[in-house]
């Protein structure tokens, strides 16, 4: 279980004195109140050990009992003689020094912290990933300085949370956002006489950003005191008045910020010139996207950030402005003007799955599931050619990056890894080897294959599927060459009386990456899902593979060791439908 849950929780309390602490239950009596409170929660963050405040008053408890622990060991341990005792207290102040610091060194947030330790937060919740990074002092936190100080001492102020610690030791300070809506909330206390935000890191949760603009602003009632580099100081009775360019410096970006180079376009209207990925412990990646508009745009596009599971099925999308898009819409871009885009905002929680991919779509209109909303996606050249772009929902989104969930000492949560698709040319491991030659430009190296949900009908259906059942099949293809047409791959489960019991022929990653973009040598791996119908008499079925030219239906011919054709399909193996 992961850390996220209580079993989990209560392994990542014992996990960093090697469950020593387990021995001397008496010395957990002071903290069972705060240890009942946070696993009868069902607030999931009272779960989290190390992002929050609330395993604090245990901790305490929990190295007095490792100590006891110990020493319970070295007196079991001396009933063998003085001589046994001294060294098993000797093994054990060894082992709970050593689990602490391996712990530390996978886990920790200090300068101890290896590759492998948390990524930390800035000091305005910016995360930064791999080890231990100090916290750097730039140009964003001197613009920070200078909004903290202009807010006289004795007046009340909202702040938003990562800020509100910084301007904290005043009578009166929010940092709810629902008390600038509805005053009853205030319990009596004076209304805040100055707002202070730094958009570039809030989170655009219910569209707060736009009513900050538009209610805020846009009453007359707060006018900008301050606003610069995306810090927002406003005070009541200030006058109103548009905000100057270098507010918008947060949104802009130079070439050299762009980690991961990857160029598309949007239509005719913007291009994607690469992107950065945040990682922030068991929070959500973040996307940071680095755009430029093609033309003069007289249209706000929607840009959205796609969940898609591990089949490439999109799952769920952002319908919320990201905050650089609520303050510095596209409509306001100046052509070859470099803009940083940061999803911040974000409606799931990935924690349950295993691994998913990230896409992103541009769209008129705010709505992500109108296919035809969307801006069609074109690769640009200067794409660095290490990448394997993937292009799902018939090219109208733009996959970019792939990522699992991982675990420290194979129990709990740790960050979630992954980044874009690199081009893979050596042989991967799989779970059924083969080495089939189709036509002279594919070879089949292999396959994953499982089936899921039959007999339960426990999972959602597929197409020309009814009782959730479904065979899981990933295939490892390998280019042979430059592959000058797209082939569609096929998948037909075949009874041996041949009854067809499913079948798929989508282009490869259900039609996401052609086959005319392989490289040369490229090993593909080709997820490819197919709805069952079992029934009586469903017994043994064959499942054959291959590819065909969709616009002629011929078929790849499968090639002897000789180069001799053999057939037109590959049979996998037999499965057995219930």
């Amino acid at each position: 279980m992961g850390a996220g849950e209580p079993a989990g929780y209560m392994e990542g309390l014992l996990l960093p004195t090697a469950f020593l602490a387990a021995l001397a239950p008496l010395a957990w009596l002071p903290a069972l109140p705060s240890l009942a409170i946070n696993l009868l929660s069902d607030n999931p963050f009272t779960w989290r050990l190390e992002e929050f405040h609330y395993a604090a008053p245990i901790a305490p408890f929990v190295l007095i009992a490792s100590v006891y622990g110990v020493r319970r060991l070295a007196r079991w341990a001396g009933r063998g003689g003085p001589r046994a005792s001294r060294y098993l207290l000797a093994g054990a102040c060894t082992l709970l020094l050593a689990a602490s610091l391996v712990y530390h060194l996978a886990r920790g947030f200090s300068p101890l912290a290896g590759p492998f330790g948390a990524a930390q937060g800035g000091p305005f919740g910016m995360a930064q990933g791999g080890p231990f990074q100090a916290w750097s002092i730039g140009e964003h936190e001197r613009h920070a300085q200078a909004a903290f100080s202009q807010v006289p001492a004795q007046a009340a102020l909202f702040a938003q949370s990562n800020l509100n610690p910084h301007v904290s030791g005043r009578r009166v300070l929010y940092q709810e956002p629902a008390v600038l809506s509805q005053p009853a909330l205030r319990g009596g206390l004076p209304p805040p006489d100055y707002l202070l935000f730094d958009v570039a890191s809030l989170v655009n949760q219910d569209d707060f950003q736009r009513f900050i603009a538009e209610e805020l602003m846009g009453s007359g009632e707060f006018g900008p005191l301050l606003a610069e580099d995306g810090f927002l100081l406003l005070q009541r009775g200030a006058t109103p008045g548009p905000l100057p360019d270098q507010f918008f410096d947060f949104a802009r970006a130079a070439p050299d910020a762009i980690s991961y180079p990857l160029a598309a376009d949007f239509g005719d209207a913007l291009r994607l010139r690469g992107f950065d990925l945040l990682f922030n412990r068991s929070e959500e990646v973040q996307a940071v996207l680095y755009l430029e508009a093609l033309r003069p745009l007289d249209e706000d596009y929607f840009l959205s950030l796609y969940l898609l599971d591990a089949w490439g099925t999109p799952l769920g999308a952002s319908v919320e402005d990201q905050p650089a898009l609520v303050w510095y819409p596209t409509r306001r871009w100046r052509p070859g003007e470099l803009v940083k885009v940061t999803f911040n905002t974000l409606p799931w929680y990935s924690r349950d799955f295993a691994s998913y991919r990230l896409a992103v779509g541009v769209m008129h209109g705010h709505d992500p599931w109108q296919p035809g909303a969307r801006l069609a996606v074109s690769l640009r050249p200067e794409s660095s050619p290490a990448y394997a772009v993937r292009l799902p929902e018939d090219g109208t989104l733009l996959e970019l990056a792939r990522l699992r969930q991982t675990a420290t000492f194979g129990l709990l949560d740790g960050m979630p890894a992954g980044g874009p698709v690199e081009r893979a040319f050596r042989r991967p491991r799989v779970e059924t080897a083969m080495d089939v030659a189709l036509g002279g430009e594919v070879r089949l190296l292999g396959y994953d294959m499982a089936l899921a949900g039959c007999g339960s009908g426990s999972l959602p259906a597929l197409p020309g599927d009814t009782q959730g059942c479904r065979l899981e099949l990933v295939l490892y293809w390998q280019a042979q060459g430059t592959i000058k047409d797209n082939y569609t791959v096929f998948v037909h489960v075949v009874g041996v009386d041949g009854r067809m019991w499913g079948q798929r022929d989508p282009p490869p990653d259900n039609g996401a990456y052609p086959t005319r973009r392989w490289a040369a040598g490229e090993v593909v791996a080709d997820p490819v899902r197919v709805g069952l119908a079992p029934g009586p008499g469903g017994g043994p079925v064959n499942v054959v593979v291959g590819m065909y030219r969709p616009d002629t239906g011929q078929r790849l011919p499968v090639l002897d060791a000789g180069g001799r054709p053999v057939g037109d399909r590959v049979v996998l193996g037999q499965i057995v439908l219930d």
